[in-house]
């Protein structure tokens, strides 16, 4: 029932809240430039011809920045919010693009019927009531050898965020300029928004430290092949690294797994 009521208040959200907001071609294209998981598309990581799930899709950017870097794969992508689907799959079809497929889906009630090379689920799970069967049912999904891209908030990169949390809370939402990317970034008012109430007013969210995702791979027997920020083995360092360089950013972490036979 808990989770059940938690799906229903982030779906509600997300039905007026369509993160990351709405975007074009041309903001698509420059992010395949710098994407910063283009390491992890190339062959070493995902086949040719692979299949990719990108679970928690949003709008689609991701989706489709990555159709833009791998043509020759095929995403599917899920997401609950059927406002945020609709318009990524509108952008599919106006632009053309033949390699991705949108379904309109709860994380907490898979219905997919295939294995994938690689799922990638950023930004995501944070926002569910109990993120972890959830996390095992995705890797049930995935292929020998495949690849899991997951990304959390965690709990040292959301101290800043936490503490403009209260803040705005305070302010009824004024003096947003103290929010790093809202001062630097040149978005349109609409984006803005939506950073904002994405990060200061979502009705569910909760960190994980690196060690607990570290625990739940090595429980799904996924091999760590890559992270960011880089991840050494030092904790400190990790945890000191994200509490002053990530919090900016929204405070989240990505670890790279590889599936192992």
């Amino acid at each position: 029932m808990q989770n059940e009521t938690t799906t229903k208040f982030v779906e509600e959200f997300y039905r007026n809240v369509q993160f990351p907001a709405k975007y074009n071609e041309g903001e698509v294209l420059d992010k395949t430039s710098d994407f910063y998981l283009k390491d992890y598309l190339k062959l070493k990581f995902l086949p040719f011809k692979a299949s990719i799930l990108d679970a928690g899709c949003g709008t689609g950017f991701t989706t489709h920045v990555i159709s833009s870097l791998r043509h020759d794969a095929t995403i599917t992508a899920i997401d609950l919010s059927k406002n945020s689907l609709s318009f990524a799959e509108n952008y599919s079809k106006e632009n053309n693009i033949k390699n991705t497929k949108f379904q309109l889906m709860d994380l907490n009630k898979l219905t997919l019927e295939q294995n994938f090379d690689m799922i990638h689920s950023s930004g995501v799970l944070h926002h569910t009531k109990n993120p972890r069967p959830i996390f095992h049912e995705l890797c049930k999904l995935l292929k020998p050898n495949g690849v899991f891209i997951c990304g959390l908030y965690h709990p040292y990169g959301r101290f800043s965020v936490h503490a403009r949390q209260k803040f705005f809370k305070i302010s009824g939402g004024r003096f947003r300029n103290i929010d790093p990317r809202l001062r630097t970034e040149n978005w349109t008012d609409e984006r803005k928004e939506i950073w904002f109430r994405d990060q200061y007013d979502h009705p569910h969210e909760r960190d994980y430290g690196h060690k607990t995702l570290l625990e739940w791979f090595k429980e799904e027997n996924l091999q760590l092949v890559g992270s960011i920020p880089k991840y050494s083995g030092n904790n400190f360092s990790y945890n000191f690294e994200l509490l002053t360089k990530y919090g900016s950013q929204g405070g989240l972490f990505i670890f790279v797994g590889r599936k192992i036979v």
